[in-house]
């Protein structure tokens, strides 16, 4: 009995406790369960590390309870969010991969949904590393177990022929990739009763494989169908609208219609940074394809803040090293190299590189990318036996993960016949150019937009070779393959309007060519006709483009385009003397000068006339100065020893924000005031006829445009115009020279260099100047030259006082172009009444002394030693009249406070010229620690300001001197204050002296108050200066520095006679009492007798 007892209660124990592990186990499982719930659903939400942790925890739990095949697919889901961590782990998830097939192969039979899935996620671990070939061998082993094992119909068949079509994607075999997606649609499209939102992801990938075929229409048409779709499934504000946003920005961008393309990524963006969470991933993207965008369109600046903005979000969420990151580092490297910054191109490529090799391996195709632009720097730079190593990594690359035929493999053919090309190595040119034609036939077709810039360096290389049929055939096509019919217009927009400009520029050049080989006037003709086509690109390029530094670089851009539509129209001329080609000429001289000032005048003036409301006024120009502040804000960070990249990444991030702020106010206001708009883009340029028509009887214009080895002389007078042409290989060297003899007052050189000069610019043009006044529109180095100080003979005499100035004939002042100078207001209005003087100088700030204000009137009479600059105000003090700011109260924030207020602004400050980066020239005020300004004024800072003075007058040391920009002029610190709507500036050239200045200043203005205008009233001081200076200050160098820029119009000064009123009156008020007292005296004493 007590053995049946015993066993009765073993078996009562045993099924109690089974009961409890049962029990057990339920609970393990459920919580599992949940843990699994909660991973998936994370993972649906993007979070893939949270669901890493989640899909850990039920997989602990799924291992004790021996779930196999919950294991299995825990494993498979750990490989899947692997993949999409903040730090991507591509070998933690083949790791897990590998295990849950492991899981499989031991536990079910050999065709199981799990070992598909391992398998699977296999396969996308080597499409990931770029390992396409082994990834397609995955995939399709994939589809085959779940072909077997599940219906025809199943999702997961349709995500097997979506990796199949991702990767053949990758591959180029684009017709084996739009079959898996069909396949993949198809079958998502059938599960009729499912809510399948993979049907616009298919879609999506559908029209990116017609997108890299070229076929725009039937892109199109799938991208819209994804659109539709997405609409139907989900609200408008939804992650998956910012794909189909993204995409439709693509097509844009295809169409070459830029701007569109740039519209759609907004939208995206603005959808995406609307979401309940931001996914800062997708934001960066975003960021990568605007800035993208702001390339291709010539905005480089704006380009480069968006690729900052993403560069910045990736660091946060990815760290350095990173794929990601990597690619934010190529993006800000091609802007840096198109920039001609090759060190800081070099810099980021590198970096990729290494990322690149860290994350991946020495053979990823992303690599290949980085060594492609690591060698055309090193090409472009001269380097070309490094260019070409780095060239052949970069094929090897491509080759490997690609094979023979890729678009990839084609552009790095392209690339390095581009390079041979630029160093006129024509048969290593044509060699690549072939190669990468037959890579583009074979897999896009011949009138792929791909071939057109192909096609350009065909033409060039024919066109050098002097082949020209061959090379219009070539210009045919590159110009076939990039337009998009319009057949509503009957005209056709480009795909590429960069390449586009270089097309019809070459065809130009040749009709030229053909000319001068043949003398056919047809063929000027038809050269004229490109240069017509050109011309209205380059004015929609312009239009389009907003910030200051890209609208420079198109500016260079063009220069060479204006030089041979100005030698054409000047064949034309001297062939058949026809009025209507030097016109022409005079016309693209013009369009090369001075555009950037012009435009942000008629911008000015557009804002002043176009009844815009005050608050909108009021907050564009507060953005103005806010970007002003934070440029300057920047600037001083990154001239400190030790950057604090912290406080430098704030101060960009605020400037990105201000430009998009401003881009989507310029916007408002071109819509929604149309005169606003018409002024702002008002492309009416001068005619020779406008232009002689407000030119007095007693002055010439002399306009200059040069090349590196001539230039042309424009020679307008009242009733005359003339071009002549002249070779000048030596022109900069020289005038380099004859600034160095001025300033080191070496008078034979100075001497031999001032008739040579004379000789080579102005005496073969001599005899068509009329009357004494002369306006110089330089050009290039002619900036640089005093034409003052030329020597219209040769001279035997050592002293100066009697030397053959060119001074001596003619009162010369100067002009950026004749369309800045001629331009008038464009709607006439009330402007109010300017105050006389606003003079400031400047006080070594440990040497102030407590000051006040001073009227200019207050200085008259003062008999005490003053400094220099003090001596100057004083000595222009005794004639105009106005306020005066010295010691602490010559301040930047007092500057700025009262600029807007007077007719003359006269500055003897201290000036510093940047030459490389002159937006960064700058003056110095008078340190003062009362105020938020650093009292050092910026270039960039004027932008800001309002300031309409008559003359300005900036007695500093090199204000008139700094870079050259090709398309615009002297980048000097004059050269802000007319951005700012200064209407002439008196400028130096060099260092000025605090000897002569202030007697200079004083004959100057002078003359200026007996009514002479600007121009004649400073040769007259000039000359006045040479007839009473000491011998030892005679030379060029004390007295020819400043010249006048812009309006030479006399300004009315007050005659400031009330002294002598009061001195008379009184005078008379004494004789009369004296007077009255003398006669009663008479008549007292008459009595008294």
């Amino acid at each position: 009995m007590k053995y049946f007892f015993g066993v009765k209660i073993s078996i009562v124990f045993l099924f109690i406790f089974s009961n409890f592990l049962s029990a057990q186990s339920v609970k393990y499982t459920i919580t599992g369960n949940q843990y699994y719930k909660k991973a998936d659903s994370l993972s649906e939400k993007l979070k893939a590390d949270n669901a890493v942790v989640y899909f850990k925890k039920a997989l602990d739990i799924y291992k004790t309870t021996k779930s196999w095949e919950k294991v299995a697919s825990c494993y498979n889901k750990i490989a899947i969010n692997y993949r999409y961590t903040d730090n991507i782990d591509l070998d933690s998830s083949l790791l897990s991969a590998e295990k849950a097939l492991k899981i499989c192969e031991s536990k079910f039979s050999d065709n199981h949904k799990e070992k598909a899935n391992a398998i699977n996620n296999i396969g996308w671990y080597h499409y990931e590393k770029g390992n396409y070939s082994e990834a397609l061998l995955y995939f399709k082993k994939a589809l085959r177990i779940r072909s077997q094992i599940l219906k025809a119909n199943h999702k997961d068949i349709a995500d097997s022929y979506n990796c199949l079509g991702r990767t053949y994607s990758k591959t180029y075999e684009l017709d084996l990739a739009i079959n898996s997606y069909r396949k993949a649609l198809k079958i998502a499209k059938h599960n009729k009763n499912e809510i399948n939102d993979n049907i616009g992801i298919y879609y999506n990938n559908i029209f990116v494989i017609y997108w890299k075929k070229g076929d725009y229409s039937k892109a199109t048409e799938s991208l819209y169908k994804a659109i539709d779709f997405q609409k139907k499934v989900f609200h408008h504000n939804h992650l998956k609208n910012v794909f189909c946003y993204n995409n439709l920005g693509n097509l844009f961008m295809s169409k070459g219609n830029f701007n569109k393309g740039l519209e759609s990524y907004k939208t995206a963006l603005k959808i995406q940074l609307n979401l309940e969470k931001e996914e800062e991933k997708l934001t960066a993207s975003l960021y990568n394809n605007i800035g993208n965008t702001y390339k291709i369109l010539g905005k480089y600046d704006k380009a480069l803040s968006y690729h900052k903005k993403a560069l910045t979000i990736r660091r946060k969420i990815y760290g350095e090293q990173h794929n990601s990151t990597a690619m934010s580092f190529i993006n800000l490297g091609n802007i840096f190299r198109i920039k001609e910054n090759p060190e800081e191109a070099l810099k980021y490529y590198h970096k990729a590189k290494e990322v690149f090799i860290n994350t991946y391996n020495d053979k990823h195709p992303s690599l290949g990318r980085s060594y492609n632009n690591i060698a055309v720097v090193h090409f472009k730079n001269g380097d070309i036996n490094k260019g070409i190593e780095y060239f052949n990594k970069s094929i090897e690359i491509y080759k490997n993960a690609y094979g023979e035929l890729h678009p990839k493999i084609s552009d790095i053919y392209a690339n390095i016949s581009e390079c041979y090309l630029e160093k006129n190595i024509y048969d290593k040119s044509i060699f690549f150019s072939k190669k990468a034609l037959n890579i583009n036939f074979k897999i896009l077709g011949e009138s792929h937009p791909y071939n057109s810039e192909i096609y350009n360096n065909f033409a060039t290389i024919a066109y050098r070779n002097k082949k020209y049929k061959e090379a219009l055939e070539y210009c045919k096509k590159a110009i076939n393959t990039n337009v998009i019919p319009l057949k509503k217009e009957k005209t056709t927009e480009f795909l590429d309007i960069k390449i586009a400009l270089n097309s019809i520029q070459i065809k130009g050049k040749i009709h030229k060519a053909l000319y001068k080989q043949k003398g056919e006037i047809s063929n000027l003709q038809k050269a004229i006709k490109s240069y017509s086509e050109i011309d209205s690109l380059i004015t929609y390029v312009r239009q389009t483009t907003q910030d200051y530094q890209d609208k420079l670089t198109f500016s260079k851009t063009v220069k060479e385009i204006y030089a041979n539509a100005i030698e054409t129209n000047y064949l034309l001329y001297q062939a058949t003397k026809d009025p209507e080609a030097l016109s022409r000429a005079f016309y693209y001289s013009e369009k090369s000068k001075a555009n950037t000032l012009q435009e942000l005048l008629q911008e000015s003036n557009a804002k002043q006339f176009s009844d815009l409301p005050l608050e909108t006024v009021e907050f564009e120009k507060n953005l103005k100065t806010d970007f002003a502040f934070y440029t300057s804000q920047i600037v001083k960070e990154q001239s400190n020893t030790n950057i604090d990249s912290t406080k430098l990444a704030l101060f960009e991030d605020k400037i990105f924000r201000i430009r998009t702020q401003q881009d989507s106010l310029y916007t408002v206001l071109e819509n929604t005031y149309p005169k606003y708009y018409r002024l702002k883009y008002n492309t009416t340029f001068l005619s020779v006829e406008n232009v002689q028509k407000q030119l007095p009887d007693n002055t010439t214009l002399l306009e200059f445009f040069t090349t590196d080895s001539m230039a042309y002389i424009f020679t307008i007078s009242k009733n005359a115009i003339d071009l002549t042409k002249i070779d000048t290989s030596k022109l900069q060297q020289d005038i380099e020279d004859f600034h160095k003899t001025i300033i080191s007052r070496n008078v034979q050189s100075y001497k031999d260099l001032a008739s040579q000069l004379y000789t080579a610019l102005f005496k073969p043009i001599a005899s068509k100047i009329k009357g004494n006044q002369l306006i110089v529109i330089p050009d290039g180095p002619i900036w640089h030259l005093n034409f003052d100080v030329l020597h219209t003979q040769k001279e035997v005499s050592n002293d100066p006082k009697h030397f053959p100035y060119l001074l001596r004939k003619h009162a010369i002042s100067y002009a950026n172009s004749a369309n800045v100078l001629f331009a008038k207001d464009k709607n006439p209005t009330e402007v109010a009444t300017l105050q006389e003087c606003l003079a400031f100088s400047f006080t070594d700030s440990t040497q102030l002394e407590t000051t006040n204000t001073l009227r200019l009137s207050d200085l008259r009479g003062a008999i005490e030693d003053l400094p220099g600059t003090r001596k100057e105000i004083k000595a222009i003090a005794d004639i105009i009249d106005g306020k005066y700011y010295y010691g602490s109260q010559a301040n930047e924030a007092n500057f700025k406070e009262n600029a807007s207020q007077y007719s003359i602004l006269h500055l003897a400050l201290h000036g510093e010229v940047n030459n490389e980066h002159p937006e960064n020239s700058k003056l110095y005020f008078t340190k003062s620690n009362d105020s938020l300004e650093d009292d050092q004024l910026y270039s960039h800072e004027l932008f800001a300001l309002t300031i309409p003075a008559e003359l300005t007058v900036l007695s500093a040391c090199n204000t008139g001197t700094g870079k050259i920009a090709k398309g615009e002029g002297i980048m000097s610190l004059g050269n802000a204050f007319q951005y700012a709507g200064t209407k002439s500036l008196l400028l130096s050239n060099w260092e000025i002296s605090d000897q002569t200045t202030p007697e200079l200043m004083k004959y100057f203005y002078a003359n200026l108050k007996t009514g002479m205008n600007k121009a004649k009233a400073l040769q007259q001081a000039k000359l006045k200066y040479l007839n009473t200076a000491h011998i030892n200050y005679m030379h060029p160098f004390y007295w020819s520095g400043f010249y006048l820029v812009g309006n030479s119009d006399p300004i009315t000064l007050s005659t400031n006679n009330t002294l002598y009123w009061i001195f008379g009156i009184l005078t008379c008020c004494v004789i009369l009492v004296l007077g009255v007292f003398l006669y009663r005296k008479r008549m007292n004493t008459i009595k008294v007798k």
